[in-house]
């Protein structure tokens, strides 16, 4: 999913960074005149925008570019936090706002949210018993599993129905000087299974794990 973001500093870049390696491409201004001239020049699915930032506040921001017929939806990230803040927010054309100071977890779910609700994203797996995983998000049914367990995840829902060794399953999501212990791999398919359902996946002896159809 393409996003403009933009605040200051270092909080811009551990912003960045985390949507980054959530599987999000992301273009990243520090002012709203970036933004805007930015918005104006390229396409994106979604905009997520600070408000206090110099030169054009994300309201103005918003405002500016609803009037220009741009629909993207636009999330606010923001330290005001008066109710009047928030109507004003939805006012010039918000679609989600979030106060500081939110966690990551906070922010991947209301992301999730908004691509649900505006439909852009179709690559939700369905799991056996009905769940959804988004393998971009890492996200199971507004849980956040962690990379190496989406990945494992990911791989075991690609191979359905056939048992997967831990091997294949090293060889595969693992750099070569960094492949984990059994031990950890296990610890991995142990807290997917807490996420996910203990049944789901079906430890094959002698071959390995496997989710079934």
């Amino acid at each position: 999913m393409g996003s403009v973001n933009y605040n200051t500093g270092s909080d811009l870049i551990d912003l960045i960074e985390h949507l980054i390696d959530s599987g999000h491409d992301v273009k990243g201004c520090e002012d709203g005149q970036e933004a805007e001239l930015l918005i104006f020049k390229e396409h994106f699915d979604l905009l997520l925008l600070d408000v206090n930032v110099p030169f054009i506040d994300g309201f103005s921001l918003v405002e500016s570019i609803r009037d220009n017929g741009i629909k993207t939806p636009a999330v606010f990230v923001t330290s005001l936090n008066t109710t009047k803040d928030l109507k004003r927010g939805y006012a010039v054309g918000g679609d989600e706002y979030i106060k500081k100071p939110f966690d990551m977890d906070e922010l991947d779910v209301r992301l999730m949210q908004i691509q649900k609700v505006f439909n852009l994203k179709d690559d939700v797996i369905i799991l056996p018993d009905g769940k959804g995983f988004d393998p971009v998000t890492h996200m199971v049914n507004g849980k956040k599993l962690r990379k190496k367990e989406s990945g494992i995840l990911h791989y075991l829902l690609r191979n359905l129905n056939r048992a997967v060794s831990a091997q294949e399953l090293m060889d595969n999501l693992w750099d070569y000087d960094d492949v984990p212990s059994n031990a950890t791999l296990r610890t991995y398919i142990k807290n997917l299974r807490q996420v996910i359902g203990k049944e789901m996946i079906v430890t094959v002896h002698g071959q390995g794990f496997k989710i079934e159809a």
